[in-house]
């Protein structure tokens, strides 16, 4: 069973969630949402450590994902968040261990 991690709670639109350090350096990643809104929740990654915060990373837009889906990222993962452009409120998890 996959283990589910919040990348966005409620995440309201126009606002950024916080970012989530990738500890497994299984691929890939698969990234699921609710149907909780409209539009798209855009997913950024950053290679920027610990020591840098949120708001000073540098981020990259890796994909989009509609509301009520399911996306999978192949390449590798180390910094990520979730970027809202949607109406309603989000909530978006990483799963780990995917058999």
């Amino acid at each position: 069973m996959a283990a589910r991690i919040p990348l966005a709670k409620n995440l309201a639109a126009g606002s950024d969630g916080t970012s989530v350090f990738i500890r497994s350096a299984n691929r890939p990643f698969v990234v699921q949402s609710d149907a909780g809104y409209t539009g798209n929740v855009t997913i950024q990654q950053s290679v920027d450590g610990r020591d840098v915060t949120d708001a000073n990373a540098s981020w990259t837009t890796g994909t989009t994902l509609a509301a009520n889906d399911q996306i999978t990222i192949d390449g590798p993962v180390f910094r990520i968040r979730c970027s809202g452009t949607h109406t309603g409120t989000a909530t978006v998890y990483l799963l780990e261990d995917i058999p």
